[in-house]
């Protein structure tokens, strides 16, 4: 998805231009879709900013490398999260 993100996020917005009849009885439904599918494209580059923040940019404080989408650091097997034991849980 990274490579062809520009495609993903434009595409509605041409396909809207150029099979929407501009018309004056159309005019409505038609600013409508090109409004819908640009919010489209805002809401996929906000999506894709905040995955590459997540993915990119949360280093492990033992070793430096980037902890991903696991649970656990690749490379030094640090956890993201402390466990908490029985004693000291509310449960």
């Amino acid at each position: 998805m990274w490579k062809y993100y520009y495609a993903v996020a434009i595409l509605p917005f041409a396909l809207t231009l150029a099979f929407v009849p501009v018309t004056k009885a159309w005019y409505r439904v038609g600013s409508a879709m090109v409004i819908a599918s640009l919010c489209w494209a805002l809401v996929l580059v906000a999506y894709l900013f905040i995955l590459f923040v997540r993915l990119k940019l949360f280093r492990c404080p033992r070793c430096g490398w980037r902890f991903g989408g696991g649970i656990r650091c690749g490379s030094c097997d640090l956890p993201r999260t402390r466990r908490l034991s029985s004693a000291n849980s509310d449960w």
